[in-house]
C-alpha cells in the first residue's frame, strides 16, 4: 500500500531525476534522445509550488506527511 506522502515524494523525486537526465555533468554519456525526452517530459511537469498546493488541497491522495490526516 503506498501512502500519500509516499505518492508526494515519489512524485518529487522523479522531477529530480529527469532533472538530472538533462545535465551531461551529473548524468554523463546519457544519449541524447533521453535527454530530449526528459526535456518534453518536464514541459509539463508539477512543480515544487504545484506539489504543495496539490498536497493541501488533496491531502488524502498527496498529503506531505503522514501526521497531517490526525490534525
Amino acid at each position: 500500500m503506498t501512502l500519500n506522502y509516499e505518492r508526494y515524494n515519489s512524485v518529487k523525486s522523479t522531477r529530480k531525476f529527469l532533472l538530472a537526465l538533462m545535465s551531461p555533468s551529473e548524468t554523463p554519456r546519457v544519449p541524447r534522445a533521453i535527454r530530449t525526452e526528459a526535456r518534453r517530459l518536464l514541459k509539463h511537469y508539477p512543480e515544487e509550488y504545484h506539489m504543495d498546493t496539490v498536497a493541501k488541497e488533496c491531502p488524502t491522495i498527496f498529503g506531505k506527511d503522514w501526521r497531517d490526516q490526525y490534525k
